[in-house]
């Protein structure tokens, strides 16, 4: 009768080798799931949406529908102070030349291929007075910026305050703001929207510093974002067929020593004129659905399916 050799600690497996073992498997799993969603990533389309029926865009992707007049607020005119503040403009709006464009990610190849099917990026810049305002008064002058774009996957959306820090100004405040409620606007916007405020100190054109303040918010299909990685995430979802953001950007040109709440005061009444207008430019929640449902995709082009690579300026 044969004896079967007891198991010593030579041949016993130990707890030790078994948790380690468990522990690579598991290790293994998760690193091949997290492949596996990358190449999904990879694969998912992004497909443009396009601009609202009666939007008109130029050649230059510019917007041309800002408002000459909002409530108090009216369009720099030949004459005013800051209506030929940049150099460069065509009536009341702001021209970004090409070099800036491309810096933006407007007016690539693939915009240049989707503008005739109105799916391309734009922007739109302008000037405003407030005509309750005498001159010199802090909150007399605002300028607004709105930027556009579609169709995009994996981009991290451009900041201002990027922007500041590489022009060697210096970040005194970030913190997000409340504006509204707008009752007059669509769902969700009629309850407002939570805005980033940037407080910054930069060189004047005789280079000693100034205060400034700027605020932004995103339109992520048609509803509003503040933080730009929470957009990057929306945008690369799995569910997520159709998309556009937009960022809408404005600031104040003078703002005197007024403190934070006299500044936001005048922010929140300057947006809550224009956001109408801004949003009128944006297609709206029912569009996007319906794209979703019905596939439409009239006017994408034979190339365009899956080849939606631009990408906005990552900082």
């Amino acid at each position: 009768m044969s004896e079967r050799p007891h198991p010593t600690a030579s041949t016993r497996p130990s707890g030790r080798k078994v948790e380690g073992a468990v522990a690579f498997g598991i290790a293994i799993v998760i690193v091949v799931a997290a492949g596996l969603v990358g190449h999904a990533f990879a694969w998912v389309e992004k497909l443009p949406v396009p601009w609202p029926e009666g939007l008109q865009i130029a050649p230059g992707f510019r917007n041309l529908q800002l408002p000459n007049e909002a409530g108090p607020y009216r369009a720099a005119q030949d004459g005013d102070k800051y209506y030929d503040h940049t150099g460069r403009l065509d009536g009341a709006d702001n021209i970004v030349d090409a070099k800036d464009l491309d810096t933006l990610g407007i007016g690539r190849k693939d915009d240049q291929r989707r503008f005739p099917q109105r799916r391309s990026n734009w922007y739109a810049s302008r000037q405003y007075i407030d005509t309750r305002k005498n001159d010199g008064e802090p909150f007399q002058w605002w300028r607004l910026n709105v930027y556009y774009y579609t169709g995009v996957r994996d981009a991290a959306p451009h900041v201002g305050e990027i922007c500041i820090i590489a022009g060697g100004g210096i970040i005194d405040e970030r913190k997000i703001v409340s504006f509204g409620p707008w009752p007059a606007l669509r769902t969700p916007w009629h309850a407002g929207a939570d805005f980033k405020r940037i407080g910054a100190r930069t060189y004047a054109n005789d280079g000693t510093r100034r205060r400034q303040v700027e605020y932004y918010v995103f339109v992520v299909n048609d509803r509003p974002m503040s933080d730009r990685l929470k957009v990057k995430n929306f945008l690369n979802r799995l569910t997520v067929t159709y998309s556009y953001f937009a960022k809408v950007q404005f600031s104040p040109f003078e703002i005197g020593d007024a403190d934070a709440a006299a500044i936001d005061q005048a922010a929140e009444d300057f947006i809550g004129y224009l956001m109408p207008a801004v949003l009128d430019m944006m297609p709206t929640t029912d569009a996007i659905e319906r794209l979703e449902e019905t596939g439409n995709q009239a006017g994408n082009g034979p190339d365009a399916e899956s080849k939606h690579g631009q990408e906005t300026q990552e900082d």
